[in-house]
């Protein structure tokens, strides 16, 4: 595998891909996909990662907000790329071949003392390896940085011991005491003082413990609270930063005048469909662009079936005696349109003469999910298989 990564990043810097180059990846998962993914990366490009279920107008709104140069993708998303072709350095392709497109499989053929290593002058804490996207909990999903200090931390993490200690959130730490018959075992519950899985430290900050107060370029760790065990080691993980938006991710937390340290909540309003994460602000911004759209706010309403349904709350245009509004179906199939499945609107879309606001003029969240909540006319969903993916559809 070793060669291989090598062939291929030699195949990466023979076409030009320069330290620092952003390589915007959109693919499926496979073997080969992640061998020119870490290729690329050895070559010293900046990975911009894309998953492949992004419609194409998000893909491109990626790889454009990132100013990539470069596009490493498959047959099935080629596709997407046709349109902005003359504006990159070249595009790589996965699994086959396409005029226009360099094919990756050709890179297995060089030998892999072709490739060149590079010394860099930045720290590896400091080197970019790969850029993600955040969930868009604030607004618009945005450019994660990670550094090749992380990726190196993570590895090694697993690879020092045969055992691994793996923090389990409450629900699953509390799992066991559901199902005590799973696979056969006994779970001797009158042997423990179960009250003691909900207990945690709380109020002023313990022993051994460092506050750290972050300015608008730190994002590293605000908190630490631990007393090791021998022969334990602990790092933290930390991204390096958001690319050319610092200051972006923000907590709300307070102290009293004791000293206590409170953090509460986030700014965020994200909506959980499908399992993945929907930022309103993007759903926002689509319907916004309808001409008899005047305001609209989009929030999480829970559905047993998709966990949250995105829900439009719409302020229409007046229009003149005789023309016709705006419907439901017409802002529903907008947004099907131009996204991914899973920020579809399932449910459905609420006409108001006006928004509620609260006191300082924002949109009151709050007294939309009571709307929602007490309305009779809640649209209805039925089932609809979509290949082997099942999805949702309004009626």
């Amino acid at each position: 595998m070793l060669h291989k990564l090598q062939s291929y990043a030699a195949g990466f810097q023979l076409h030009g891909v320069e330290p620092g180059d952003r390589v915007c990846c959109h693919f499926s998962n496979g073997i080969e996909s992640f061998a020119a993914l870490f290729a690329a990366i050895s070559a010293g490009a900046v990975a911009v990662l894309a998953d492949d279920e992004l419609t194409k107008g998000e893909v491109l709104t990626y790889a454009e907000s990132t100013k990539a140069q470069y596009v490493l993708t498959d047959i099935k998303n080629a596709n997407k790329f046709f349109d902005i072709k003359h504006k990159l350095k070249k595009c790589f392709l996965l699994g086959g071949e396409l005029p226009g497109f360099q094919s990756v499989s050709e890179f297995g053929s060089i030998a892999s003392n072709v490739f060149r290593d590079r010394h860099y002058a930045e720290l590896p804490e400091e080197r970019p390896a790969a850029i993600s996207f955040s969930s868009g909990t604030t607004g618009n999903p945005k450019a994660i940085m990670t550094t090749h200090y992380t990726f190196v931390s993570s590895i090694t993490t697993i690879s020092m011991t045969s055992v691994v200690f793996q923090i389990l959130p409450p629900h699953g730490a509390r799992r066991p005491l559901r199902h005590p018959g799973v696979h056969g075992s006994r779970l001797w519950l009158f042997l423990y003082d179960v009250r003691c899985l909900y207990r945690s430290h709380g109020g002023r900050y313990i022993d051994n413990t460092r506050i750290q107060r972050a300015g608008r370029s730190d994002s590293k760790t605000q908190g630490r609270s631990h007393l090791l065990l021998p022969d334990c080691v602990v790092t933290t993980l930390p991204m390096y930063g958001v690319d050319r938006l610092p200051a972006a991710i923000r907590d709300l937390g307070y102290f009293d005048e004791t000293g206590r340290f409170f953090v509460v909540d986030r700014l965020k309003n994200i909506i959980k469909c499908h399992d993945y994460n929907v930022a309103p602000r993007e759903l926002e911004a689509i319907l916004l662009t309808h001409p008899a759209v005047v305001d609209v706010c989009v929030i999480g309403v829970p559905d047993a079936t998709v966990s949250e349904a995105p829900t439009a709350f719409v302020v229409r245009k007046r229009c003149p005696e005789g023309e016709s509004q705006v419907t439901e179906a017409e802002l529903v199939d907008l947004v099907a349109g131009k996204t991914a499945y899973y920020k579809h609107l399932y449910g459905g879309v609420v006409f108001l003469e006006e928004l509620p606001r609260t006191a300082n003029g924002k949109t009151n969240v709050k007294k939309l999910r009571l709307l929602k909540s007490v309305s009779e006319d809640t649209p209805k969903a039925k089932q609809q298989t979509n290949g082997s993916r099942t999805g949702w559809m309004e009626v």
